[in-house]
């Protein structure tokens, strides 16, 4: 597998497993770093499970369920992006 592979992959997992409606949060302690850095003040694995926590606290229902079509290689010259 290439590294961009690898990368994608990676992400994907992160995608479907910290932000799916059934949250796995195991993810954190096998992608996140101890210092892992999530939505501005939230750093490390604890904060980030206690920020998912509180978000499907407020947001219950909420569900993302694809993540798109990831960039990881190729000449992004020109690109906009918002």
């Amino acid at each position: 597998m290439s590294n961009e592979q690898t990368h994608k992959a990676i992400v994907t997992e992160w995608f479907e497993k910290y932000w799916s409606k059934n949250v796995d949060l195991s993810v954190i302690a096998k992608l996140g770093t101890p210092d892992v850095l999530v939505h501005g003040p939230r750093r490390g694995r604890e904060a980030v499970k206690t920020m998912m926590r509180e978000f499907r606290e407020a947001f219950p229902d909420l569900n993302f369920w694809a993540a798109g079509e990831l960039i990881a290689e190729g000449d992004l010259t020109g690109c906009e992006f918002s």
